[in-house]
């Protein structure tokens, strides 16, 4: 008789050649599937779940198709929003497809949706490798409340994928020049802010050239003429702007008047005893609660770790809410608290400028002590020029001020001020940035 033998079944392995094959896909191939992949699902839930527009993309298909019929389009009606000039522009090619351009207008958001998070992915892949920009996208399509903000036409991701864009395009090849500027001369036509970004990365792309020219070696002569052209696509988005406000209303400055007159009428305006409260809930719900928190502990190290470094661009920052303050205030007629945000403000320019003195004072190197000593004052020096230029603004507007000379729908001058001041302190952050922490690791100790 055949005797039988109980056999234990054998676990099922692992295929580790199939593994092998996974792993041998290049990452780039699983970029593009996983772009393909978002696409089909956008064009889906875009045919599938009909929305339409919000508040000013309406608005922008509606002048879109006056300037489509050749008509010029009307900016000051009631609790209008303030134009775009680039979203009026792709309203005109919306308004060809008659009474679909609401839906092209939404089109274009998600469109927009899909192309931040391929930027985004990007950004991550070039600075910290595939792994970190495929959960940096795969975050970004988490956030449930961006796809429905894209659903609903919102124009601000035309303007974060332009920017996210330039950035990646900027970490391909540094001081790519001009299809960075172009990203963000367009992104400019959306929000102002870009006007900004474009400021700092002009004198990114121009410090190689001044610094040659600064250490009197020969330039060639299209250095100079890249420059001009360089300055040319800086100034293109606020020419552009202003030429179109010009053009229809005959105030180059409306965008700037109507938008802080319109939050007036919606009540957007906060009383300045709920302004650190409505901060930290924009920053909260823009950021998130651990990201903020992450931003405090950051700044609280830098202050315990690195005091000296610390203090002059803590002091210059905190000017700038200062002049943020001084302009709530003036918003809502505040004269009392315009008057103290203002002063607040001349003051901690001249801190800042008496602080400037005596690190040059003590510094342990000259002026011609080598490329670093060269570059650290004269950068900062040019700067430090800007500080006193602005604050020699901020004090007439002060005096202006305490004269009133300034009223809530009418105060030009000081919101010039403002933009200028904010614009320091932008450029002083990129400085930091590069010459104290980067540039400065080996030249002086705390």
């Amino acid at each position: 008789m055949q005797g039988a033998t109980l056999t234990r079944p054998q676990p099922r392995r692992l295929d580790h050649g199939r593994l092998s094959r996974l792993r041998a896909i290049p990452a780039a191939t699983w970029a593009k599937l996983g772009f393909a992949v978002l696409c089909v699902g956008a064009l889906i839930g875009y045919l599938a779940f009909p929305t339409y527009p919000t508040y000013d993309t309406y608005y922008a298909l509606i002048w879109g198709r006056d300037v489509l019929h050749l008509h010029v389009p009307v900016f000051q009606v009631y609790r209008a929003p303030t134009e775009h000039p680039l979203a009026i522009a792709f309203g005109v090619f919306a308004a060809l497809f008659g009474q679909s351009g609401d839906r092209v207008m939404i089109l274009g958001a998600i469109a927009s949706f899909v192309a931040l998070v391929a930027g985004v992915y990007r950004l991550g892949r070039l600075t910290f490798g595939p792994l970190v920009g495929a959960i940096a996208a795969l975050i970004l399509c988490t956030r449930f409340d961006y796809e429905s903000l894209a659903a609903q036409g919102y124009l601000d991701f035309s303007y974060m994928a332009l920017v996210v864009w330039a950035g990646a395009l900027e970490a391909a090849r540094p001081r790519r020049g001009v299809l960075v500027f172009s990203l963000l001369a367009a992104a400019g036509l959306l929000r102002p802010d870009a006007w900004l970004l474009c400021g700092v990365y002009f004198l990114w792309c121009a410090w190689p050239t001044v610094r040659a020219w600064s250490q009197a070696q020969e330039l060639p002569n299209h250095a100079w003429r890249t420059l001009l052209g360089y300055a040319a696509l800086t100034v293109t988005a606020p020419l552009l702007w202003a030429l179109v406000d010009l053009a229809v209303t005959g105030d180059p400055a409306y965008s700037l008047h109507s938008t802080a007159g319109l939050a007036e009428q919606l009540g957007r305006t906060q009383g300045l005893s709920n302004i650190p409260a409505a901060a930290w809930e924009f920053m909260v719900r823009l950021d998130k609660l651990p990201l903020v928190l992450g931003g405090i502990a950051g700044a609280i190290l830098a202050l315990l770790l690195t005091p000296k470094r610390a203090r002059v661009p803590l002091v210059l920052l905190l000017s700038g809410t200062t002049v943020t303050w001084a302009h709530h205030a003036l918003i809502e007629n505040d004269r009392k608290n315009l008057v103290r945000g203002l002063l607040i403000t001349v003051l901690l320019g001249i801190t800042f400028t008496s602080l400037q003195a005596y690190e040059y004072s003590h510094a342990a190197f000259g002026f011609k002590d080598g490329i670093y000593p060269s570059t650290f004052f004269m950068a900062t020096g040019f700067h430090g020029a800007h500080v006193i230029i602005g604050t020699i603004f901020l004090t007439v507007c002060l005096f202006r001020a305490i004269a009133g000379h300034f009223k809530p729908d009418h105060h030009f001058g000081f919101e010039a001020a403002a933009w200028y001041w904010h614009f320091v302190d932008v450029v002083w952050l990129f400085l930091f940035v590069c010459v104290y922490w980067w540039g400065g690791g080996g030249v002086t100790g705390e």
